[in-house]
């Protein structure tokens, strides 16, 4: 056992036992307290989260304790403090302070000129477009209004932006206005349900997204999220208006095959470029460059959706 890993052990079990802990660790101040030899049984230690996570057995444990002066070792019984020396006190956990909690859910109300033929996957992605750092985690439409909900943790200042620009959606201006008191209470009572019902699906998505490892292009992801992270870190990293390192080409372009519009979008595909978004100039997104010198942008967001 290498002098690192059995100084982690130590000053681990030395923590366990120490008064600071001791105070309000109310599951080991009780085991030690059960037993005149004041052990904490090797069961019980064995169950705490760090001491799985250093992967040890017992004799590591009691190697690593033979240089302590707070914590000692018994091959059979556990670990204990020092002399079996005496407990402090144990205190009371501290009431925490009641508080309101914050909305789960912004919904927005959206608003569309009566003409506008649109899809409710058109109304996403043109406000994840204009509003990227802003997640929307309910879309609905019909006809010419909908709704979009998005964090309860979205600060207010970017959402009144949102009510004030509002964003365009196939050529036509979306209006946005933030639903609150009878408007929001009338929005639950019609669309309640679905919206419960989305919110499950959703969550399910996500877990099983963050489960399953991914390998796009020969590059190994633990999950979506960690392959979104890469790539937004990859845009952020790259100079505007030049080509992307060609280290990174075929990455992209196993990404850009997931995308729903890939035949028509790799005709004539040379590489990749970074560069600010057509129809909003305060984003950046992914350039394809064509031999023939022509470019377009595609959509990061839709490719991930496919996964």
């Amino acid at each position: 056992m290498s002098s690192d890993k059995s100084q982690k052990i130590k000053e681990q079990i030395e923590y366990y036992v120490s008064d600071n802990n001791l105070r309000h660790d109310k599951i080991f101040h009780e085991l030690i307290s059960s037993t005149p030899d004041g052990y904490i049984p090797w069961e019980n230690i064995f169950k705490c989260k760090k001491i799985k996570e250093l992967e040890v057995e017992i004799s590591d444990i009691v190697a690593a304790l033979r240089s302590s002066s707070e914590a000692e070792a018994d091959e059979k019984l556990g670990v204990r403090r020092s002399g079996n020396r005496a407990l402090p006190p144990l205190q009371a956990a501290k009431q925490k302070k009641a508080k309101l909690p914050e909305p789960v859910t912004v919904i927005l109300g959206i608003s569309l000129p009566e003409e506008t033929k649109t899809t409710w996957k058109d109304l996403r992605d043109a406000f994840r477009a204009k509003f990227v750092d802003v997640d929307a985690t309910y879309v609905r439409l019909s006809g010419h209004e909908g709704h979009i909900g998005i964090s309860g943790k979205t600060p207010s200042e970017r959402v009144h932006q949102m009510e004030t620009e509002g964003f365009d959606v196939k050529g036509a201006h979306a209006s946005v206005k933030k639903l609150e008191g009878d408007d929001l209470l009338e929005f639950w009572k019609e669309n309640g349900s679905h919206f419960d019902q989305c919110n499950n699906s959703n969550k399910k998505r996500k877990m099983e997204k963050t489960r399953k490892g991914l390998n796009i292009g020969g590059k190994y992801f633990g999950s979506v999220a960690k392959l979104k992270d890469y790539l937004k870190s990859l845009l952020n990293s790259s100079p505007e208006g030049k080509p992307v390192d060609p280290q990174y080409h075929t990455l992209l372009e196993a990404l850009l095959k997931l995308h729903p519009e890939f035949e028509s979008k790799s005709v004539g595909l040379k590489t990749f470029s970074v560069d600010k978004h057509p129809s909003h100039p305060e984003s950046k997104c992914f350039f394809i460059i064509r031999e023939d010198g022509s470019q377009e942008d595609f959509s990061v967001t839709k490719c991930l959706e496919q996964l």
